[in-house]
């Protein structure tokens, strides 16, 4: 509202804006109309309104209102609140009173409750601590156990460390119970002060800190008001100290005992800009509140020194992964070359297949992957089709590396996703087969040569809803082939030129006969390997406890 000028907004309609959250603690009713007031030229509606109730420990939303609804307001009476914690509804009472905005109910799965100091649910209209559990709670605090411990109970409940009570079935938040200022009996909440002290000229609104100190002197509590402002006349200063004092007295009820008037960005605040009431006082307890903070070259200049050694750290592990991936590179890039080339010119492809099986467990030796092949990976007395599930764009590589016979990738797809290398390396043992698929399959395994095709779901899909061509299982029976199933994990990085492949895996099942049929027979046989499949990726899975 303070920053937009009507003139860089022209021609902006607002009326498609549906959702406009706010969620600050607690959400003030002036803000809301304002805001509502100032851009309603614009088509601002004030049903957009959604002001909730979340905090970062919740990730992040907990209550919510309806969507479509104008925001709902209490107001109560402000000395039974004050000095009881109980929302008495004002109705048309003359005297002072406080309002607070409805946050709405928890969120499905949720749970928010309200307790007393002993930790006991509060009825409707008494204030309270405001509790909560639910999916979206934190586990804790990044290595601090004690705070971890200090806010969430044995039943899962966390203390939000705000205040509120419940109305007509929704929450109300009131504020922070740290920031809650006791004086004379009264519990007051210190953004009521801020918004008093925020309507005298000369004050930044915005910039202003209202906490409770004990005084050194008589030990009581006292009402402290800090508030920025650029005006260094004293006699303006004194209005300003006046004023403040006046509007507080008679908007809250209760005057402030000290008011510091200091030079703008004096008053902390957070990264979203919320007031830091609590570091405010402790700058004002050590009388170090109003000095100047330098030069905002100074500031930069010290911020960048101190993250310099962070800034170095970074920059020698950014330069480290540089090295690695050009020796990956480089590693991979020479043995595709080299063994790809060598593949072609063999006199056969079985012996095409074992320089680029000899090439890809070179390669994995000096790049420091670690695979291994489980099962009938040896070659076996009949040609296969091997059926293998997708696990990644390292599927292609680890297969072949792994399985020891001669081996014939069924699709060029295979390899769309792999490095340049060893999509060289690898594009002799592809088939082209074209519409033909059948013949193409059924013409390769005559030849001796295993087959490997792999699923067309995405990678990571259970082995349950693996689908496979029926062509595949055709060209089977038609060569007198087996079928034998194939699970791949932990094979993501591997030979990508990236990352590195720790605890990979190739199984290959005990292979399976498959009789010649029409369709009916091999959709029963695909199924029958579907079962063969899960059962490999359950055994696979329960010996690596993953």
């Amino acid at each position: 509202m303070r920053k937009i000028e009507y003139a860089s907004i022209e021609g902006i309609d607002l009326k498609p804006w549906r959702v406009a959250i706010n969620a600050g603690e607690p959400v003030m009713p002036a803000t809301l109309q304002a805001f509502a007031r100032r851009f309603e030229a614009f088509g601002f509606r004030p049903e957009s309104w959604v002001p909730c109730y979340g905090l970062a420990e919740s990730s992040v939303a907990l209550t919510f209102p309806p969507s479509g609804r104008r925001p709902v307001t209490d107001k109560i009476r402000r000395a039974e609140f004050e000095q009881e914690g109980r929302a008495v509804p004002a109705g048309d009472f003359p005297g002072m009173t406080l309002e607070f905005v409805a946050n709405g109910v928890a969120l499905p799965g949720h749970e928010v409750k309200v307790v007393d100091d002993a930790g006991q649910p509060v009825e409707e209209r008494i204030r309270g601590r405001v509790l909560f559990r639910g999916p979206s709670r934190t586990e804790g605090y990044f290595c601090n156990p004690q705070a971890t411990a200090a806010a969430i109970d044995s039943g899962g409940w966390m203390d939000s460390g705000d205040l509120g009570y419940w109305a007509n079935g929704e929450l109300y938040i009131t504020g922070r119970l740290k920031d809650c200022i006791i004086k004379s009996g009264h519990n007051i909440i210190p953004q009521d002060v801020e918004n008093a002290a925020a309507e005298v000229a000369g004050v930044r609104k915005g910039c202003i800190a209202a906490f409770g100190t004990t005084s050194a002197n008589s030990g009581t509590e006292r009402l402290v008001v800090v508030a920025e402002t650029r005006i260094t006349d004293k006699g303006q200063r004194s209005r300003i100290r006046r004023e403040i004092v006046a509007e507080v007295s008679r908007k809250v009820g209760v005057p402030p005992d000290v008011v510091e008037l200091v030079p703008p960005q004096s008053v902390p605040k957070t990264s979203s800009g919320k007031i830091r009431r609590v570091e405010t006082r402790n700058l004002y307890e050590q009388g170090k509140l109003g000095r100047a903070a330098g030069e905002p070259w100074m500031q930069m200049a010290r911020l960048w020194l101190s993250n310099l050694g962070g800034l170095l750290r970074l920059r020698i592990r950014k330069f480290g992964r540089l090295l690695r991936r050009t020796y990956s590179a480089s590693l991979i890039g020479v043995f595709g070359l080299t063994g790809g080339a060598a593949a072609r010119l063999s006199p056969s492809r079985r012996v095409g297949a074992a320089i680029i099986r000899a090439c890809l467990r070179a390669a994995a030796l000096l790049h420091g992957e670690k695979l291994e092949g489980r099962g009938e990976v040896g070659r076996q007395a009949r040609p296969r089709v091997l059926l293998a599930n997708r696990a990644g764009s390292g599927d292609a590589c680890a297969a072949i590396a792994c399985i020891g016979s001669a081996t014939l990738l069924a699709d060029e797809k295979a390899l769309d996703r792999s490095h340049n290398g060893t999509a060289f390396l690898l594009s002799p043992l592809t088939l082209s087969p074209g519409r033909d698929l059948r013949g193409a399959f059924a013409k390769a395994l005559a030849s001796g040569l295993d087959l490997l095709v792999f699923s067309e779901t995405a990678a990571g899909e259970s082995a349950e809803r693996s689908r496979f061509r029926l062509e595949a299982f055709e060209a089977a029976a038609d060569a007198g082939a087996d079928i034998a199933p194939v699970w791949i994990d932990g094979v993501q990085g591997y030979l990508s030129g990236e990352t590195r492949c720790k605890d990979g895996f190739v199984a290959v099942g005990p292979s399976m006969t498959i009789e010649p049929g029409d369709g009916p027979a091999m959709s029963a046989a695909r199924n029958q390997l579907r079962i063969a499949l899960a059962e490999l990726a359950a055994n696979s899975k329960n010996s690596t406890g993953r």
